[in-house]
């Protein structure tokens, strides 16, 4: 299953400046880690701003959730979790949609 993560800071440093590179730091090896591993197909930060993107193909919701809450950054920073299809899904939808299109006209 694939999920887009969107993920970014609201507000201030929780922590001081150092602390916070320390974890920005141990977050990068995790997502690196987890590259590694294929449960990360891309990860993007944003160009000024404080957060970034991550698309990860896992098993179940379950899976997702213990993942995330793993990264060093999980409390200082709000998600939006995006469930998405590969495109072969996509692909095969289509196909059924237009079946059903064609037979019913």
């Amino acid at each position: 299953m694939l999920y887009l993560v969107n993920t970014e800071l609201s507000g201030q440093y929780p922590v001081l400046p150092a602390e916070w590179m320390e974890l920005v730091m141990k977050t990068l090896e995790y997502i690196s880690t987890q590259k590694q591993q294929g449960k990360i197909v891309l990860h993007g930060a944003f160009v000024g701003r404080h957060g970034g993107i991550i698309v990860w193909d896992v098993d179940s919701n379950t899976e997702l959730q213990a993942l995330l809450t793993q990264m060093p950054l999980w409390p200082f920073v709000e998600c939006e979790i995006i469930p998405m299809l590969s495109t072969e899904e996509v692909q095969e939808s289509a196909k059924r949609a237009q079946a059903a299109i064609q037979a019913g006209g």
